[in-house]
């Protein structure tokens, strides 16, 4: 049998049914008997369920034996190992000479509790009435009613046969009504006959159902012993398995994490235990390994006795939200040092250039008109220059804020021509330095904005320039292999290299290295570049400092109507 959650009848008219499952059969002769009763039972065998048939006539229990032993060779085995169980009515339901609707039913239960107790998975049974007397009908039917309300919360399934040429009209709609379906044969062929409430049940079933795979959430159902016994669509995406590999199992056992199961599960089990219900977020394991957060919401289920009869769980995967809140606490974490670093930065400039208009306005009452000139230059020199490095810290910080931004331009862009342009703009910086610029021939062409990849690759050919200590410094940008859908670029110099313990730091905010008076800005911008076109850069030594970023090309947003 499969791990579907259902269990095979046994009867092709029939199919497979859950536990709880109580069904009745309309016969004329023995042969009408052992043509459905002999399969259903040969599969609950087959199945390691107890088995178990009161028999009564036309068919005795001697009758019922050998019909079997022709389809379970081994049937003697069986019975011998107390899987089954074939006796008269007798010695089932008239004890004593009287039927007793309590004592029947506590049988039932006690050879439910044995047979669970002795590894078997549950209870299949059959009862024939031929017995029941007019005196006998009313008490049974009531037994009836009360064995199809409350058979749902076991591992059990029964089918009641009656005899049609025993029953009048009122006894056959008795039994329809006090019974899931019914089985009938009508010229040769066995059919079913459905019950109002089955008919409404099935109706509303496959209502919920399609509800159910209609939905984005994430939908479970367990049994009492928390096995699956239905998921719906979403479930079975989430786990990424297959809807039937999954029913009939326990979630705890293969799809929670050891931290949800010792966490989690303690409380969704005294949850159950309560008859209450359970909300809060778990990681669960899909099949290929993979870990996905999900906030998750499990309540008791209550058959028609209201016993606890299992749970219905409904999971939102909350990866994306999960996400979004890291980036948005890195997000503000960034800004709080962005904050700190431009008040420390501003700081600076500002108060200089503040003291100097007070150092120029104090002379201008003190000095003679010469020693006012030159007292004048030099204060003015220092407004300047504070007041350049403020600007500066002002441009490189609306570029770090822009550089993250989808850009509205979008271009092919021509790298080495890009190039030569930050080359020829910065030629009295690289003279100054006598650095000499290596750019290979062929950078190949990115889709992208202009603005946005002038800004990376002139900040990280700027650091290479600034901070290449060699007698004879070279810099140079090339071109390397990358993935399909990539553009990889590498810019090198062959100075003494990056700090160690700086590799990982030189792309912060305002994280500057030795005794350099630029902003700190510059390399976090061109990060926030690589990574606005879905790429990334890093920082490494070879011979010297080495930067390696990759791109991937950006088609503009289509506009609206």
């Amino acid at each position: 049998m499969s791990d579907s959650g259902l269990r095979s009848s046994g009867i092709d008219l029939v199919g497979d049914v859950p536990w709880g499952t109580h069904l009745c059969q309309f016969y004329e002769t023995a042969r009408d008997l052992t043509d459905l009763l002999v399969p259903y039972f040969k599969a609950g065998l087959e199945s390691n369920e107890f088995c178990m048939w009161v028999t009564s006539d036309p068919l005795t229990a001697e009758a019922a034996t050998a019909a079997l032993t022709a389809e379970v060779p081994d049937l003697a085995e069986r019975i011998a190992a107390d899987q089954m169980v074939i006796i008269p009515h007798s010695e089932w339901y008239m004890l004593d000479g009287y039927f007793d609707m309590d004592r029947v039913f506590a049988g039932w239960i006690g050879k439910l509790e044995d047979a669970l107790a002795a590894g078997f998975e549950g209870l299949r049974a059959t009862g024939n009435t031929a017995w029941l007397e007019d005196r006998d009908w009313d008490d049974f039917t009531q037994y009836e009613e009360t064995l199809n309300n409350i058979i749902g919360g076991y591992r059990m399934m029964a089918i009641c046969t009656y005899s049609l040429g025993l029953c009048g009209a009122r006894e056959i709609i008795d039994v329809v009504v006090n019974h899931q379906f019914a089985l009938i044969k009508r010229e040769g062929k066995w059919e079913i006959i459905e019950g109002s409430e089955r008919r409404k049940a099935r109706e509303d079933l496959a209502m919920y159902k399609q509800l159910a795979d209609s939905t984005s959430e994430a939908i479970a159902v367990t049994d009492s012993e928390m096995r699956l016994t239905y998921v719906n669509e979403a479930y079975s995406r989430l786990l990424g398995a297959d809807r039937d590999s999954l029913l009939g199992r326990r979630p705890r056992d293969f799809a929670m994490t050891d931290q949800a199961v010792e966490q989690a599960v303690p409380e969704i089990d005294g949850a159950f235990a309560s008859g209450g219900s359970w909300t809060g977020e778990i990681e669960v394991m899909r099949s290929d390994g993979a870990c996905v957060p999900v906030l998750a919401s499990i309540a008791t289920l209550y058959d028609t006795s209201s016993a606890r009869a299992g749970t219905v769980g409904v999971f939102r995967d909350i990866a994306e939200r999960k996400a979004a809140e890291e980036e948005q606490a890195r997000l503000v974490h960034e800004l709080d040092a962005y904050a700190r670093g431009v008040s420390h930065d501003l700081r600076g400039p500002l108060a200089s250039a503040l003291l100097a208009n007070t150092c120029l306005a104090d002379s201008c009452g003190e000095m003679e008109l010469a020693e006012l000139r030159e007292e004048v230059l030099e204060c003015t020199g220092h407004v300047r220059t504070n007041l350049e490095r403020a600007f500066t810290l002002a441009r490189d910080l609306l570029a770090l804020a822009q550089s993250g931004q989808r850009p509205d331009s979008i271009e092919d862009v021509d790298v080495a021509a890009l190039v030569d342009e930050i080359v020829a703009e910065r030629s009295i910086e690289i003279a100054e330095a006598g650095v000499e610029v290596e750019v290979a021939e062929d950078l190949g062409a990115v889709r992208a904005n202009r603005t946005q990849i002038y800004q990376l690759f002139s900040n990280v050919i700027r650091n290479a320039i600034m901070h290449n200590d060699c007698d004879n410094p070279v810099v140079r940008v090339e071109r390397i292999a990358s993935a399909a859908g990539s553009h990889a670029f590498r810019v090198s110099d062959n100075g003494s290299g990056i700090p160690e313990e700086s590799l990982e730091k030189i792309f912060r905010p305002f994280y500057r290295s030795g005794e350099s008076s630029d902003t700190g800005l510059g390399l976090s911008i061109a990060r926030k570049v690589a990574e606005t076109y879905g790429g990334d850069i890093r920082a490494y030594n070879e011979n010297g400092a080495c930067f390696e970023f990759t791109l991937k090309g950006m088609e503009p947003e289509p506009s609206e109507p």
